[in-house]
C-alpha cells in the first residue's frame, strides 16, 4: 500500500513519499518553499493512502516550518530561542542564527544553548550625568549582555564600585538596568565597567 505525507503552505500543496514502519510514518525529505517573511509558520499535514484516502487527524497536527536567521539578529537572542527550534549561533562568516546543518557542520563554529556567546556590546547608556551622591538608575542596551540575570547579577562596576542590578529590569540579553550605589569609593570621574561572562571587559564613560 502506497502511503503519501501532504502539505498546505500558503494554499498550494505539495506530497511527497512516505513509509509506515511498525507505528510510526516516515516522510520523505523535501524543500519546502514559501513567499511569506514571517520567521516561522504552520502548513497543513495530511497522511494519504490508497491513492485518495486521508487518515483521521483529530489532534489537527501541524507542521511547524521555521527559519532562525528570521527570529534572531544577535547570538544571544538566538540561544535564548525556545529549545523546539534546536537553532544555534553560527560562527561562519554570516555570523546568524542557523541550525546545525546549516553551518558547514562544524562543532567549533556553531554555538547551542548551552553555551555563551562571546564579545558582549555595550551600544548605549542612558543617563549620562547624575549626582555624586548616587541613587541613579542606568539602563544599558546592548548585544550578548548575558542570556541570564545571573550571567551579569555581579559583573557591572562604577570605577571599581559593584552595581546593584534590577533583576526585573533584565530583558534577555539585550538590555540591562543597574543602580548604582549610595556612594562611591572615589569622587574621581566614573567610567562604567561591563565584564562579559569570559574573559572580555568593555569600557564607556558613564558620568562624564
Amino acid at each position: 500500500m502506497r502511503f503519501l505525507c501532504q502539505f498546505n503552505i500558503e494554499g498550494r500543496v505539495k506530497q511527497v513519499n512516505a513509509q509506515l514502519i511498525g507505528e510510526i510514518m516516515y516522510c520523505e525529505e523535501m524543500v519546502f518553499s514559501y513567499s511569506t517573511q514571517a520567521p516561522n509558520f504552520t502548513a497543513a499535514f495530511a497522511v494519504i493512502w490508497d491513492v485518495n484516502k486521508t487518515f483521521d487527524n483529530p489532534e489537527n497536527i501541524h507542521v511547524l516550518i521555521f527559519r532562525c536567521s528570521g527570529m534572531a539578529q544577535s547570538c544571544g537572542v538566538c540561544l535564548e530561542l525556545p529549545e523546539k527550534y534546536k537553532c544555534g549561533w553560527c560562527q561562519d562568516t554570516d555570523n546568524s542564527c542557523q541550525v546545525y546543518e546549516h553551518c558547514n557542520r562544524l562543532p567549533t563554529l556553531w554555538l547551542d544553548r548551552r553555551q555563551t556567546c562571546p564579545n558582549p556590546q555595550i551600544l548605549s547608556f542612558t543617563p549620562k550625568s547624575g549626582p555624586w551622591e548616587g541613587g541613579t538608575n542606568i539602563t544599558i542596551g546592548g548585544i550578548n549582555l548575558g542570556r541570564v540575570f545571573q550571567d551579569i547579577a555581579n559583573n557591572i562596576r562604577v570605577i571599581h564600585e559593584g552595581l546593584k542590578v534590577h533583576k526585573n529590569g533584565h530583558e534577555r540579553t539585550d538590555i540591562l538596568s543597574p543602580r548604582r550605589p549610595l556612594r562611591l569609593a572615589t569622587r574621581l570621574a566614573p567610567t562604567a565597567l561591563f565584564r562579559g561572562p569570559l574573559t572580555e571587559w568593555h569600557e564607556m564613560n558613564a558620568f562624564p
